[in-house]
């Protein structure tokens, strides 16, 4: 074997997965057929658990440096008062990034591409994948080089990440069903002069014609983007997912900026300018074998909400610690049962948004899109795994809104004995192992998991009876008397449990092959 896991695609997601693959160090490929890096950014937005996972692996500084955030967007419709729609979630200690950070895609590569190098990681631009076979439980892959070299390849797992056309997609047999839209797409950035603030997005309603601009992290700049109706595709079978081959121009925005939006406005110093059309399709199949697929291989959206790279590198979360672990099949299947149902639901509801906008100009059109740019599902904060096979609940009596297993554990502030100072959770968790948190006298279990999971596995006490330090986060998880909560590294809860459920506790860790003794 030439290595363990072969990573095909260096965007976001497959970054973000050589990340957690080079954290615990684990050897891996990540290669690109494209020499440089992107210079286009189609994706902008980060949403509230997506920085959070950018916390988690150590870039969340330069993140927040590099971008804007986008605190609400307003609707301008002919003969109406502006509409304004607040997009940021209420200020909580669970929530410590509650909004929208716009982010240029290109930029959020760079910030990935420096983080992995310091970790001792690389990506290999100029080699692609051509084909792969799988026999024996290994992927015996076809690279080809830019310098007409082809190279033989074993590795345990192989991960596509290489977008829509994925060449792991098609080599593995994996169907793409779904469809492309009847509209086309119309992006560009440029300088636009105009008395309206930024750090905002404003959406422009005409009777023909519409225009969204999302601010960008230079002052006065905005992406600007519009759609128009185009005839169906004449292969419906056939992923049609990017830039056309006719390209807008300055005065094209322009004539669209004198038609709806209100007030005084020029652009300027115009880049980027494209048009493209977009697919909506999801993958039969996530996993297949020592097969994975991750972020635009494995599903394509139409750009409402800023889904698709927030999908694709929480599917690096994912799956990055799952392959790190040396997992079981179990564990290893989880990726698909957890991820796929997601995608599911943000396809759908990407679809109803953009039907909403089918009835721009009707009041019923604008309330359905302002539902579902509130719901906190297109947060992230909400996505759930409770009907994992992966996670094991056995706390029945819980209120309603308590954090239950496979939910996304929530940060807060914890007290640590040693310096008798406050540490968040968050920070805690960026040690990419598994968290119990323990509220009770349940020293005998902390000890035994420091005696044999020392490694793998870190506790903290909440202490055994309420207080001021600790009222905050018993509250937040729903604690009601003795039990324990299992962090997962990927920051969701594995199990949780009253403290008369320690030796299920230890049963769920043998399940996982972590190593210790697991007496029962």
């Amino acid at each position: 074997m030439d290595t363990d896991i072969l990573i095909v695609g260096a965007g976001p997601t497959g970054l973000l997965l050589a990340i957690e693959l080079a954290r615990r160090a684990i050897p891996h490929r990540l290669i690109d057929k494209a020499i440089l890096r992107t210079q286009e950014s189609q994706a902008l937005g980060l949403h509230p658990r997506t920085l959070e996972v950018l916390e988690n692996v150590g870039v969340i500084r330069d993140c927040l440096r590099d971008s804007v955030a986008l605190k609400a967007t307003s609707v301008y419709t002919p003969g109406c008062s502006p509409r304004r729609i607040s997009l940021e979630l209420a200020s909580d200690s669970r929530i410590p990034y509650p909004e929208i950070r716009v982010l240029p895609q290109k930029r959020l590569e760079s910030i990935l591409t420096r983080r992995l190098e310091q970790l001792g990681g690389c990506v290999e631009r100029g080699v692609a994948f051509q084909k792969g076979r799988v026999s024996d439980d290994l992927v015996t892959a076809v690279l080809s080089h830019q310098d007409g070299a082809v190279e033989s390849l074993a590795c345990r797992f192989l991960v596509g990440c290489d977008g829509p056309y994925s060449r792991v997609r098609a080599s593995t047999g994996i169907g793409f069903p779904g469809h492309t839209e009847e509209l086309v797409y119309t992006l560009g950035e440029a300088s636009v002069d105009w008395a309206l603030p930024h750090g905002e997005s404003y959406q422009f309603v005409g009777a023909t014609r519409y225009l969204l601009a999302i601010p960008l992290p230079q002052p006065n700049r905005f992406r600007l983007a519009t759609w128009e109706s185009a005839p169906p595709s004449r292969c419906p079978e056939r992923v049609q997912h990017g830039p056309l081959v006719s390209s807008p121009c300055l005065e094209d925005f322009q004539a669209i900026v004198r038609e709806v939006v209100p007030v005084p406005t020029r652009l300027s110093d115009a880049a980027r300018l494209t048009s493209y059309r977009v697919g909506a399709r999801l993958a039969q199949r996530f996993r297949q074998g020592p097969v994975f697929l991750a972020g635009d291989a494995a599903h394509i959206l139409p750009p409402i909400g800023a889904q698709g790279m927030n999908l694709g590198l929480q599917d690096a979360f994912n799956l990055g610690w799952k392959l790190a672990a040396g997992a079981p099949e179990e564990l290893l299947d989880s990726y698909e049962q957890e991820r796929r149902p997601i995608a599911a639901v943000m396809l759908e509801q990407a679809g109803r948004a953009l039907s909403s906008l089918d009835s721009w100009n009707e009041p019923r059109g604008w309330a359905n899109l302002e539902r579902l740019m509130l719901a906190r599902r297109w947060s992230h904060l909400d996505a759930n795994y409770r009907t994992s096979p992966a996670v094991c609940d056995l706390d029945i009596d819980l209120p309603e809104a308590a954090i239950r297993a496979g939910d996304r554990a929530p940060d807060g502030w914890l007290k640590e004995p040693a310096t008798k100072g406050k540490v968040r959770l968050f920070e805690l968790f960026r040690e990419p192992i598994y968290h119990l948190l323990t509220f009770g006298d349940l020293e005998e279990v902390a000890n035994r998991l420091r005696r044999e999971f020392a490694d793998q596995i870190k506790v903290h006490s909440l202490g055994q009876e309420p207080n001021q330090d600790t009222e905050a986060l018993l509250s937040a998880y729903g604690f009601r008397g003795a039990g324990m909560v299992l962090i997962r590294p990927d920051g969701y809860v594995a199990f949780r449990g009253p403290a008369s459920q320690a030796r299920e506790l230890f049963r769920f860790l043998g399940s996982l092959q972590l190593s210790g003794e697991v007496a029962v």
